[in-house]
């Protein structure tokens, strides 16, 4: 939860994922914190979303 302090989820204009998965290393390593992200789809199922995961 203290991570999302610093994401500006309620700016006009800003637009995040519907999930994203992210280690504290985002803070000092941008993007490479970031574990997942994606969008559910229009049925708000995780089937017909779209999701990318990093590589390990």
């Amino acid at each position: 939860m203290r991570l999302t302090d610093r994401m500006p989820y309620l700016l006009p204009g800003i637009a995040f994922p519907d999930v994203i998965v992210a280690r504290t290393s985002l803070l000092s390593k941008g993007e490479e914190g970031v574990e997942a992200a994606g969008f559910f789809g229009l049925d708000w199922s995780a089937k017909e979303g779209e999701f990318v995961f990093r590589a390990p």
